[in-house]
């Protein structure tokens, strides 16, 4: 009896609907005011996230802005904006803005020269409904890149020194193909003049025909000698440069110069290639280059790495004869004679190498012979690195050049001209025979080896800038001339009669004498040749031509 009313109650209970709906009423609001507790707290991570990665944005905008105090800088700017970082990396390195390369790889972490920061953060989130259900802290965390564009245009190359016409005129005519016949005023002026950089680009679009192409596309384009010295002369008449435009023009009329000029060796434009010619946007950086340094980097481009065979004849004082055979290398590989860049950026002059063989005649005991006197360079390309660019709130700009001198190895003694442009290995070098007569031979040689393995660092402000200054690194002093440093160190020895006696006597003091009485017109062939190549023996001379500071923009 008990067990029938037992089950007719549970069957009256499982099948009374009454109040349902109610039940369901109070379940289905708990779950609607959890979710909705959850849309809040997502909503309101939502918003923090973002404001955490505006923060870090500025975070790294901040710490490219002051690479040497990037960390601090990057907190600063995180605590100003009401981020407190549980966790805060900022990596320096290189980012390179270059299309060609994948996002994700424009930015090295560590590698130098740093130009960007990275800056990752974690901060805790704020949250209302969940710290109900947990007590765990919700993290959020963000990265940011930010680059710097400061940026500098500089150069490398010759000083503005004393040059001789003649053989400047013998040594640019054999490298650029053609007759060169300017005086030593309009050397001067050319070494003294310069021009805009874009400026003679635009002008130089114009003259080959070519329009609507980037710069780096035009620097590419086909263009001959007498396409750069036109546009060169365009662009100094339209500078208020009447001087230097008729010398140029003057210059261009000797012949048609149509040897080709590789001129992306000549200038790297760094960001701004990417601009097309005639841009607006370049009228703000047109830097001024130097006109000489513009017409030794095209000739020696122009002749490549084939040699250069120079008779000077007798047009030197005191000198009988002299003969020069050149061999001109390459520069660093992706460095070019003039460069707009950001810090790493690099220049380099050439890697040359010069056989010069003189002769005089005899006098006193050698009354009736000929000395001869032969001289080999080796001379290893001298480079510039843009090592730094500051811009502090003050306005006082400066660009830091860590320079290098190139390695000069001086020699008298005889090589073998046609081994010059083999750049593979050191040549060999052997006593030279100066003197041979039917009863007196004398013998000589001598090295000196002019050499840095370090950077000097060479830092221009504004007013270098305005100035032109040129600034030099050498590897030592040798305000002495080149040939006469030789003679310092020569090793001589004079025999008679083919019996191999050595002669400390006059005679052989005779030989030094006639040698020493060359020295002076022989350095002024060494140094005016070398300043038609745009080297300088053991030395660097470097020129900044203008400062862009840019503000750091976050790029990732």
């Amino acid at each position: 009896m008990r067990t029938m009313l037992f089950d007719k109650l549970i069957s009256r209970f499982t099948h009374d609907s009454r109040g349902t709906v109610a039940i369901l009423g109070a379940f289905l609001f708990s779950v609607v005011l959890g979710a909705a507790a959850l849309a809040v707290d997502f909503g309101s991570l939502y918003h923090e996230r973002r404001r955490v990665q505006g923060a870090a944005d500025l975070a790294a905008i901040a710490a490219a802005a002051d690479l040497d105090h990037a960390v601090a800088a990057a907190r600063a700017t995180l605590l100003a904006n009401d981020v407190n970082p549980q966790n805060l990396s900022v990596d320096l390195g290189y980012y390179q803005p270059d299309a060609s390369i994948p996002y994700e790889r424009r930015f090295v972490s560590g590698q130098a020269p740093f130009n960007s920061a990275r800056v990752t953060v974690t901060a805790a989130g704020k949250t209302f409904f969940a710290r109900t259900f947990t007590q765990a802290p919700v993290d959020i965390g963000a990265t940011a890149v930010a680059a710097n564009t400061s940026q500098a245009a500089f150069s490398i190359g010759s000083r503005l020194l004393a040059v001789r016409g003649g053989i400047l005129n013998a040594v640019l005519g054999q490298m650029l193909g053609s007759n060169v016949s300017l005086s030593v005023i309009d050397y001067n002026q050319l070494l003294s003049a310069n021009i805009k950089l874009f400026g003679f680009l635009n002008n130089l679009a114009t003259q080959i025909n070519v329009q609507g192409v980037s710069y780096n596309q035009l620097l590419n384009s086909s263009v001959t000698v007498g396409d750069v010295l036109s546009a060169a002369a365009t662009t100094a008449g339209q500078n208020g440069d009447p001087a230097t435009m008729t010398v140029l023009t003057r210059f261009l009329g000797r012949s048609a110069m149509n040897r080709i000029v590789p001129l992306s060796s000549v200038f790297d434009l760094g960001p701004l290639g990417s601009l097309q010619t005639g841009d607006t946007a370049v009228s703000a950086y047109d830097v001024a280059f130097n006109v000489m340094d513009l017409i030794t980097g095209t000739a020696a481009l122009a002749n490549g790495k084939s040699q250069v065979a120079v008779d000077l004849g007798a047009t030197i004082p005191g000198l009988l004869d002299v003969t020069l055979d050149i061999a001109i290398g390459e520069p660093a590989q992706h460095s070019a004679w003039v460069s707009v860049g950001q810090e790493g950026s690099t220049v380099s002059t050439t890697q040359t190498r010069i056989k010069l063989v003189a002769k005089v005649g005899g006098t006193g005991a050698l009354a009736g012979t000929t000395v001869r006197l032969p001289l080999y360079l080796d001379l290893a390309y001298a480079q510039g690195a843009l090592a730094a660019v500051t811009c502090p709130a003050n306005g006082s700009e400066t660009a830091t050049i860590a320079t290098t001198p190139g390695i000069a190895d001086l020699w008298i003694g005889d090589v073998n001209a046609n081994d010059l442009a083999d750049y593979s290995s050191m040549l060999p070098v052997l006593p030279a025979q100066i003197v041979s007569a039917p009863l007196l031979t004398a013998f000589a040689g001598a090295h000196v080896n002019i050499g840095n393995t370090s950077p000097t660092m060479l830092t221009f402000d504004q007013a270098d800038i305005d100035a032109g200054t040129i600034k030099q690194a050498d590897t030592r002093n040798i305000a002495a001339s080149a040939v006469s440093t030789l003679l310092g160190n020569l090793s001589l020895q004079v025999h008679v009669a083919g019996l191999g006696l050595v002669l400390p006597s006059t005679v052989t003091q005779q030989v030094g004498s006639q040698l020493g009485a060359v020295a002076a017109p022989l350095d002024n062939v060494v140094y005016s040749t070398l300043t038609a190549l745009g080297v300088h023996v053991g030395e660097a001379d470097v020129r900044v031509l203008g400062i862009r500071c840019g503000s750091s923009a976050e790029v990732g």
